[in-house]
């Protein structure tokens, strides 16, 4: 009895190649959204200097180690001056991995504002630092706005959005506490 044994061929090593990088090789695309969305560096009454730099350096490592445990992380120093607090979050839909690097990226932008103190919005992350304690704040009256069109919107207008906003919040408040922290609301556009 004889047995033939068929001889591959260049397209058959190629195949069985392939097919092995495919199953060792985990082909994982990654985007961890680091294009800039906002930047907002504010000047304070206390006076800053370059001296704030240590500070900044001790609350950024600080939320790192817990960025890589829960996704976010709030750190402040407050017996050396300059009194400093900082906070950092991704959003959720990111993985640890593009998290990290969302955060190492806004870590190295943001100390454009310094002596300020200042806020730095990325498409996957948001970091802040401030010289008081904000970590109770949704919105900041005073540094937080719109524009929606030109500056001629009439109070009307304003008024107008203002009640969405608040319906907007309270929906999303709501439901945040219902979903571990997280929620999406909106409200329709139109009058």
């Amino acid at each position: 009895m004889q047995v033939l044994v068929p001889i591959p061929t260049t397209w058959d090593f190629l195949l069985i190649l392939s097919a092995s990088f495919l199953f060792f090789f985990s082909p994982a695309l990654s985007n961890p959204r680091i294009e800039e969305a906002g930047l907002q560096c504010v000047s304070t009454t206390a006076n800053l200097s370059l001296s704030m730099i240590p500070n900044f350096g001790t609350i950024m490592r600080s939320i790192q180690d817990q960025v890589t445990n829960q996704q976010w992380g709030s750190a402040s120093i407050t017996q050396l001056p300059p009194v400093l607090y900082g906070l950092a979050q991704c959003h959720r839909d990111l993985n640890q991995s593009d998290c990290l690097l969302c955060y190492a990226e806004s870590r190295t932008k943001l100390p454009r504002c310094i002596p300020r103190v200042g806020r730095l919005y990325l498409d996957g992350c948001f970091l802040r630092f401030d010289i008081y304690n904000f970590f109770n704040e949704s919105v900041d009256p005073k540094h937080d706005n719109f524009t929606c069109g030109s500056q001629a919107a009439t109070n009307s207008t304003a008024r107008l959005f203002g009640e969405r906003v608040g319906k907007v919040l309270a929906n999303v408040t709501g439901t945040a506490i219902a979903n571990k922290g997280y929620a999406v609301a909106g409200e329709d556009g139109t009058a």
